[in-house]
């Protein structure tokens, strides 16, 4: 039976922790700010498409971390410059979701009619992530990915904030509010390749929309609010991670989302009764 000191001496455990808890640090970060801006929807067609390019990237022998990268930064940057001339952001969305959800089943059956059997367990990683068998390229990468995403979020963050809340003002005051716009969509895709490596594109949503809600429950100030959403995601992995070290029935991912949005949850409900008795 594994107990709590044999798993926080195990190096694959430690390793996953690490992993889980810089990839919850950005997505609290960059979620707080989708919210804000009412853009959760675009984090949920960045779940197909991480799929889509992951797959794509495994069918020419690649790595799945490339086609990651690359589709989610290339379709997030893109979805906010058709977005700017649909009329509805949401049909443009919409549309996208069809497409690359029917590209991602057509380069599955490619695979597999090419007989390549690993193809079955690779989808499987995507859409459920692998935190427990993250690779040593892998952490590498979300490592740097993420300190790339803190650095620019530190950077970006005032005026990023500033834009969303009131952009005419912030016009006016000269911020290049379109720029910032595309800057910022480029750093959700690339969230979004980071975290679908842990918690998979299924439950990437979960991840970047829970901690974020909660905290923007808590409080109205949307720095105050960056700041407890980190801590809720981080305390999501770190016990999610726990319970699935503990129990080998339960996935990380399934964990850490289910511990997430029970949090929303819980402060959704004190808040709405708080809010009551102060109607009263």
């Amino acid at each position: 039976m594994t107990t709590l000191s044999s798993l926080f001496s195990s190096h694959f455990f430690l390793v996953a922790l690490l992993v889980g808890s810089l990839v919850s640090a950005i997505c609290g970060l960059v979620g707080t700010v989708l919210v804000l801006r009412g853009e959760l929807f675009t984090a949920d067609a960045l779940s197909h498409v991480a799929f889509t390019g992951a797959l794509a990237a495994f069918l020419v022998g690649l790595s799945t971390g490339i086609g990651l990268v690359v589709s989610c930064v290339g379709c997030a940057i893109g979805l906010q410059l058709l977005g700017r001339r649909a009329p509805s952001a949401d049909s443009v969305i919409g549309t996208t979701f069809a497409w690359i959800l029917g590209l991602g089943t057509l380069f599955l059956s490619l695979s597999a009619a090419l007989g390549n059997g690993a193809s079955g367990a690779t989808s499987t990683a995507i859409l459920f992530g692998s935190l427990f068998s993250i690779s040593t390229a892998s952490v590498t990468f979300t490592v740097v990915g993420g300190l790339v995403v803190i650095g620019a979020m530190v950077v970006l963050g005032r005026p990023l904030i500033f834009s969303t809340i009131d952009r005419p003002v912030a016009i006016a005051k000269g911020v290049h509010v379109e720029v910032l716009a595309t800057m910022f969509s480029g750093l959700v895709g690339l969230t979004a390749a980071l975290a679908v490596q842990s918690v998979g594109a299924l439950l990437l949503v979960g991840l970047l929309s829970a901690p974020a809600g909660a905290a923007l429950k808590l409080t109205r100030s949307p720095f105050t609010a960056m700041g407890l959403s980190v801590a809720i995601a981080v305390g999501s992995v770190v016990g999610g991670t726990v319970i699935a070290g503990l129990s080998p029935f339960v996935p990380p991912s399934a964990a850490i989302t289910l511990l997430a949005a029970s949090t929303y949850g819980i402060v959704a409900v004190l808040t709405s009764v708080k809010g009551h008795r102060h109607g009263h």
